[in-house]
């Protein structure tokens, strides 16, 4: 997952140097799912995702950090993009593409 933060600028009138605070947030990624082809698991669901149209942006990821499950980034996000891909006598995968809608909130 990639983060990024606009700058907005600030520099009051005779300043001789330019100031900046921080702006809004945003993220994007791929994530990448063994695909499992079952019906109603959330592979499917998120598939499905890329198929409807007025997206209301709320496929939910919680990216762990760590093994212990306790340090993740949590936001919902946008489903852009799948594409999947399968060799003979492999598993089946999709990679997912995504932006962040909303709070991107962090337990680390």
């Amino acid at each position: 997952m990639d983060t990024t933060k606009d700058t907005l600028e600030c520099t009051a009138h005779g300043d001789t140097s330019r100031k900046y605070v921080g702006s809004l947030i945003s993220g994007s990624g791929t994530v990448d799912l063994l695909y499992t082809a079952t019906s109603g698991d959330d592979t499917a669901e998120i598939i499905s995702d890329v198929l409807t149209t007025e997206d209301d942006g709320t496929a939910a990821f919680n990216l762990f950090l760590d093994t212990s499950g306790t340090k993740k980034l949590s936001f919902n996000a946008i489903i852009t993009g799948t594409t999947f891909s399968s060799t003979v006598g492999d598993i089946s995968t999709v990679s997912v593409s995504f932006v962040t809608n909303g709070a991107i909130t962090a337990s680390i």
